[in-house]
């Protein structure tokens, strides 16, 4: 007979089987909000197995357990930092309106409004998009178990990106160039010797991810021939910092650098190994899963160094940069609200091709899968470039 228990503060029940051999089989479905829908539930569920039918939890499985089940499932699929933003969109924007529902009385109309109340809080659009991608996969998920049929977050509406709402959510929005007098701005707040100076050349000069950036090895530098070689990008989830492959490659690239960028990583390289500095660099290495730490395992040598503390540069320092950038607390002469660190990719491949560059070599500079990419999301006019139509038009038309 099946039995009930409590659980987490939800109601599962328990059905024992004895299978060929004699041996016992238990099967454990819930998430009942009473003692009396599980045991119910268990029952028939205890009719229908002996009687060959199918998994009672198609019928009474709430959309709280199947998105547990699912991020179960995800560490197969997905990359941790992905886990971590499905984990948010669901513990902060989904659940809250869906957790306690039967998947199968959950309708678009629902999933519409999750998503609808995620735009009157004024979430960005990437975010937005997100909460939809989220509750499709869960719900495609429950299709392939043969829990449900059909998907309600498939018809769920986003606005258009050309439209008015969609533009009023993209208040960070990385597709756009930064002025001359902001990038003058920034490298005079920042300048040569400060720690976040290097990250900030390399996103200009080099449109390096922000990833890429911090994951630079010393050895990645190579001044005789002026190429950084990227090999890697740093991420993080809730486990620590951790290493994988630079995007769409797996042998990563390199990237020419400027005479004047080079003579800035020198510098910074030969300060770190100057035996007359005071600050002895910390030692950081790499563990067998690939997360960094300061205990044992591979050692390693960032590029990135404070030389005053004697510790890496992580991403997360570029929030101080970001918040200065903005305008908090600040003393830079031109700020911009919407800056971001992404910003400096898409000015770095826009200047590049103003200046002649061809499009495959900006293409294999950015790392892009396709050219399509670099064309369709990275060009940008720039302020010289206006001026220069201007000049044409009038010549054409005097």
């Amino acid at each position: 007979m099946a039995s009930v228990r409590q659980k987490n503060g939800k109601w599962y029940y328990r059905i024992t089987l004895t299978v060929g051999d004699g041996s016992h089989k238990y099967i454990e479905r819930g998430s009942w909000s009473s003692k009396k829908e599980a045991l119910e539930a268990g029952k028939e569920a205890e009719r229908l197995l002996k009687h060959g039918g199918m998994d009672e939890r198609r019928k009474n499985l709430s959309f709280s357990f199947l998105s547990k089940e699912w991020l179960e499932t995800c560490e197969k699929c997905y990359k941790p930092n992905s886990i971590i933003q499905y984990s948010h969109s669901l513990d902060y924007y989904i659940l809250p309106d869906l957790k306690d529902y039967n998947i199968h009385a959950i309708s678009v109309r629902q999933c519409q409004q999750v998503v609808d109340k995620a735009i009157a809080r004024k979430l960005s659009f990437c975010r937005v998009s997100l909460l939809k991608i989220t509750m499709g996969n869960v719900f495609r998920y429950a299709i392939k178990q043969g829990y449900m049929n059909e998907n309600p977050a498939k018809n769920v509406i986003l606005p258009s990106k050309h439209t008015r709402i969609a533009q009023s959510l993209n208040r960070r929005s990385e597709n756009k160039i930064v002025s001359k007098e902001l990038i003058e701005a920034i490298f005079e707040r920042f300048p040569e010797g400060n720690s976040l100076h290097i990250p900030l050349l390399l996103g200009y000069k080099a449109g390096l991810r922000l990833g890429e950036v911090f994951g630079l090895f010393t050895q990645d530098f190579d001044y005789q021939n002026r190429v950084l070689h990227i090999r890697r990008q740093i991420q993080y989830d809730e486990n620590g910092l951790y290493f994988t492959n630079p995007k769409y490659s797996e042998k990563g690239r390199d990237v020419s650098l400027d005479l004047e960028t080079c003579n800035v990583l020198k510098r910074h390289l030969d300060m770190m190994y100057n035996p007359q500095v005071l600050i002895r660099m910390k030692r950081y290495y790499i563990n067998q899963n690939g997360y960094l730490n300061e205990e044992g395992g591979i050692e390693i040598s960032f590029l990135n160094m404070n030389l005053r503390t004697g510790k890496m540069v992580c991403p997360r320092n570029m929030m101080y940069a970001s918040r200065v950038i903005h305008g908090f607390k600040s003393s830079m002469s031109v700020t911009d609200p919407d800056w971001c660190f992404h910003n400096l990719r898409h000015t770095h491949a826009s200047e590049c091709l103003a200046a002649g560059m061809s499009p495959v070599s900006v293409q294999k500079r950015l790392g892009h899968r396709s050219l399509n990419t670099t064309f369709k999301t990275y060009i940008h006019e720039t302020e010289t470039q206006v001026t220069e139509s201007r000049d044409i038009l009038e010549n054409m038309y005097k």
